[in-house]
């Protein structure tokens, strides 16, 4: 993978994100609030928790996560997992996306010598509804772990940690390490949330 290309094409999708248009998924009864929780350190240091279901009223900068599997251009399956949490006061969030190739119960470790990862991260701090390029701090990454303990059609669970490079709002090459990372998601269907297709352009090779 050419990890230049998928870095631009990571920026776009998340540029992309909060302008979902969503509405209440599959049959009655179904969960659809999600959870992503995780640590980060290094360049920037806090914590994430993103617990609730999007909406077309919170889509812009609230708090909520999710995932979804579809295609990718090459033809296989793709997941992708969205988290964003809502800063207070203001009109900024901070946001996580995961896309990972041929999802599957299991362990994807990478290592930054991997040249052709399954997966990737995408990680922005301070967030508004104009581009990434005015976000507080953007982190783009393709080694560290991710682990799918359940994945049905209605709902993937795992645990994730990530080591990410700035590209955004900080010294160049600065790292965060993302770590202590667990999901719990309702698994949405693509008509529900139509923007994520722009995440799969970064499985281009």
């Amino acid at each position: 993978m050419r990890t230049p290309n998928r870095t631009l094409l990571v920026l776009a999708s998340l540029a992309l994100l909060p302008l979902a248009a969503c509405k209440d998924s599959s049959g009655p009864g179904r969960d659809l609030v999600g959870e992503v929780h995780f640590t980060y350190s290094g360049a920037v240091s806090g914590q994430f928790d993103a617990e609730g279901k999007i909406t077309a009223a919170n889509a812009e900068n609230g708090t909520f996560a999710f995932a979804e599997l579809a295609k990718s251009p090459q033809g296989g399956d793709a997941l992708v997992i969205y988290s964003q949490e809502g800063r207070s006061g203001n009109d900024k969030y901070d946001g996580l996306l995961i896309v990972l190739e041929d999802p599957a119960k299991g362990t994807v470790t990478c290592t930054e010598a991997n040249s052709d990862c399954p997966f990737l991260s995408a990680f922005v701090l301070g967030q508004d509804d104009t581009s990434t390029a005015d976000a507080e701090a953007l982190f783009f990454g393709t080694s560290g772990q991710v682990a799918i303990t359940h994945l049905d059609d209605d709902r993937v669970r795992g645990t994730f940690r990530f080591s990410m490079t700035g590209f955004v709002g900080v010294q160049e090459d600065k790292k965060v390490e993302v770590q202590s990372g667990t999901f719990d998601l309702p698994v949405l269907e693509e008509g529900d949330v139509p923007f994520s297709q722009a995440a799969f352009g970064v499985l281009q090779r």
